[in-house]
């Protein structure tokens, strides 16, 4: 028998497979062979891995699984994060007094700027601009907080004057705060502000007697024709006289300053200033004249009008007046007297009273309306 000799096909098979087992992993008995590469070369087959690559020149904290995609770690900023690339929204000025388009503005009024953040205090005053209340002539005051500026003029708003309620135009003051103001962080205000109000009007308003509710009337109701006041002997009645002023002319009051009745007489019948003693006046409402106006209702008590012989006299009549401007249905507007003797006949069997100047009867008032 011919000897047995192994094949050299089979033999390269063996080591074949023993070569492919090695190097694809496969289990080894040795520790220190495992993730090793026994041939020493390059067994990648594709690019390096860039996640496990550090820059040796980077310091890094605890492990990381991806890259940072240029994360800024000073800023606090992380992947995704919203950038604010915008400008920052600059104060504003979120309330006024006096109100922009105020009327009727006291004289002693001053301005108060409220902002919606602290005010760089500087830049705001170089930014207040007035024609009509000038830096100059007033003084600033800001809170403690930095973001409320109170302007105060050093001298009080002046009034706009005159006779006629209907003509007098109200006096205009009007500021700007423009954009030189800045908070306190630098940023200037988001837009300019202009603000307008008008003061007060000061109104010197003259009154003439209502003529239609202005007359003399006897104690029987009867209305006589001449303003006679005091006792008539050929009847043995008296006369009182009916004074109206009608207030309808008259705008609303903010402040009454002053209310004089003038009043005078031009003749005398007896000697009544020594029986009679002088001649009175009382506050009283009435809408038309009729017996029942000689003795109707009063709001006063009695005032002396003429005594001592007096012809001319003026007197205060604000407390009268202000009642009719506070109820002003009660007295339909209108402000009335009643005058009369204090002793309306002395029975001496002679004339005694005087006759009002009409032409004279007059109501001046002085009062502030917006």
């Amino acid at each position: 028998m011919r000897p047995t000799t192994p094949r050299p096909c089979l033999l390269a098979v063996a080591v074949l497979h023993l070569a492919v087992a090695g190097g694809c992993g496969g289990a080894s008995d040795d520790p220190d062979a495992q993730g090793s590469d026994s041939s020493g070369g390059d067994t990648s087959t594709g690019a390096q891995d860039d996640s496990t690559t550090t820059d040796p020149g980077v310091e890094t904290s605890g492990s990381s699984t991806g890259s940072s995609s240029g994360a800024d770690e000073a800023s606090g900023d992380v992947t995704g994060a919203p950038t604010d690339t915008g400008s920052a929204i600059g104060p504003t000025l979120v309330e006024v007094t006096p109100a922009d388009g105020a009327t009727g503005v006291g004289s002693d009024a001053v301005i108060v700027l409220r902002f919606s953040e602290p005010m760089d205090m500087a830049s705001v005053q170089q930014a207040y601009q007035s024609a009509a209340i000038p830096a100059a002539a007033v003084t600033f005051e800001w809170n403690a907080a930095g973001d409320e500026l109170t302007v105060t003029p050093n001298e009080p708003l002046p009034y706009a004057q005159g006779d006629d309620p209907n003509t007098v135009a109200a006096s205009v003051f009007a500021y700007t705060i423009t954009s030189v103001a800045e908070s306190a962080d630098g940023v200037s205000l988001e837009s300019p502000v202009d603000v307008s109000f008008t003061t007060l009007r000061r109104i010197a308003h003259h009154l003439e007697r209502d003529e239609a509710l202005s007359t003399q009337m006897r104690n029987d109701g009867f209305q006589g024709i001449q303003p006679y006041i005091g006792d008539f002997t050929l009847d043995e009645g008296t006369r009182r006289y009916l004074l109206s002023f009608d207030l309808s002319s008259v705008p609303d009051i903010d402040t009454l300053e002053e209310a004089d009745l003038h009043a005078a007489w031009t003749s005398v019948l007896g000697d009544p200033w020594i029986s009679m003693g002088g001649v009175l006046y009382r506050q009283v409402s009435y809408d038309t004249i009729g017996p029942a106006t000689f003795d109707g209702p009063t709001h006063t008590s009695n005032y002396a009008l003429f005594a001592n012989q007096n012809n001319f006299v003026t007197v205060d009549v604000s407390s009268e007046l202000q009642s009719v401007l506070d109820d002003p249905g009660t007295f339909d507007n209108r402000l009335q007297f009643r005058l009369r003797w204090a002793i309306e006949n002395n029975f001496d069997m002679d004339h005694d009273g005087l006759y009002v100047d009409e032409d004279l009867l007059e109501l001046d008032l002085l009062y502030l309306t917006p």
